[in-house]
């Protein structure tokens, strides 16, 4: 498994320590005419296990940025998911989120290149992203639901094969899942 361009931007990503993977050859080429040249795209249909090892090569916490449509946002969220069992101290994957049905290039088209780069400088950490993705499908309103959710967390933290970052994650996201309650909780009481 390979990624497209990265012959290209390996020694940007070295250099800037950081490397962008979208979703399509398309966005790699846009991206890269705009002066983003350490970006590169999965070479077959989803980002894998390998791509993810290779690209740690070049830096310690690249950046998913798939499109904003429906597909896109799925495939980001799987590649969250699938990278769990990897993760080991100082090694990890962060996200940008594009707006509704954009990819880079058409949000390129349509927003100023400073507004891409803004993203791309505040970009989600890994369990954030998985916590506010997973969360805002669910329904919290009753007991039932929140034990099946934090089970639910409880199973993808026992992903996590290093035993140091499962403890810290584990903390990190109950912490997310009970200030989430909190906060809903208090929205809810009319006085």
């Amino acid at each position: 498994d390979m990624l497209y361009n990265l012959n290209l931007a390996k020694d940007s990503a070295r250099q800037k320590k950081n490397l962008l993977i979208c979703e399509g050859y398309m966005d790699v080429i846009s991206l890269f005419q705009n002066n983003i040249k350490s970006v590169v795209a999965p070479l077959g249909t989803s980002f894998t296990e390998e791509q993810l090892k290779l690209s740690w090569r070049y830096t310690d916490r690249p950046t998913i940025m798939f499109d904003g449509d429906e597909a896109g946002r799925r495939a980001s969220f799987k590649a969250a998911l699938m990278c769990l069992p990897f993760l080991i101290p100082n090694k990890s994957i962060q996200f940008v989120t594009l707006p509704n049905n954009t990819d880079p290039d058409s949000y390129l088209e349509i927003k100023k290149f400073n507004s891409l780069l803004k993203l791309l400088k505040n970009p989600i950490k890994l369990l954030d992203y998985i916590f506010y993705t997973s969360s805002n499908q669910v329904a919290l309103n009753d007991a039932d639901q929140k034990v099946s959710y934090d089970k639910y967390l409880d199973d993808l933290i026992e992903t996590i094969k290093d035993k140091k970052i499962q403890y810290f994650y584990k903390r990190e996201l109950k912490s997310l899942f009970f200030d989430k309650l909190r906060n809903s909780n208090k929205k809810n009481i009319v006085l």
